[in-house]
């Protein structure tokens, strides 16, 4: 059976919702040029999955550095779908995943002196977590780099705390079960930063 983490199902959540207009999925099938053999049966779950949906998906298969990557792509409807499989630019793509314009923007930029890629968030959380701040819970629900998100100094970009905290608001309401295992999913993580370095 195909196991999701609690990110994976709201991404697919609130494209089935039509919260948001697409989102991708991905898995790698092998590990050093071999295919794994739990992962075997994993194209035709994901497949089963995306179809329970009933909004249009298309997967890919490609080769990165001799490794099989499996894609799925999910739209709230065939123009959204269509706009996230052909997307060539990192903005294509984030204006296709409905991430904030200024998010876009700053994606690989330097911001006050910070590349803003994949490490920027845990970097920031991180920092928060060892100032004894309080994570804000909209963190989990946004899948983008906010262009700001200095919890040290409360400086945070407002489109994706805005973002963030509509999606929380409307999963806390009609998935409360989602809502716990992003919960859930925040707190573990948390306490892997608090574990003394």
């Amino acid at each position: 059976m195909i196991k999701l983490n609690p990110v994976e199902m709201l991404e697919i959540y609130l494209t089935q919702r039509g919260l948001k207009p697409a989102c991708l999925l991905g898995r790698c099938l092998t590990r050093k040029g071999m295919i794994i053999n739990e992962r075997a049966s994993l194209p035709e779950e994901f497949r089963e999955l995306l179809e329970s949906t009933e909004k249009p998906f298309e997967e890919r298969v490609r080769i990165v550095h001799g490794e099989v990557l499996l894609n799925f792509y999910l739209g709230k409807n065939k123009r959204c779908l269509d706009r996230l499989t052909n997307a060539k630019t990192d903005y294509e793509f984030g204006v296709s995943l409905g991430y904030p314009l200024e998010s876009i923007d700053s994606y690989l930029t330097y911001v006050n002196g910070e590349l803003k890629s994949g490490s920027y968030m845990h970097d920031q959380i991180t920092k928060a977590v060892r100032a004894n701040l309080t994570i804000p819970r909209w963190i989990i629900y946004i899948s983008h780099i906010p262009k700001h998100l200095d919890l040290v100094n409360g400086r945070v970009s407002e489109s994706s705390r805005m973002q963030g905290e509509f999606y929380e608001k409307y999963i806390r309401i009609n998935n409360p079960e989602l809502a716990k295992s992003l919960q859930d999913e925040m707190e573990n993580y948390l306490e892997k930063i608090r574990q003394p370095i």
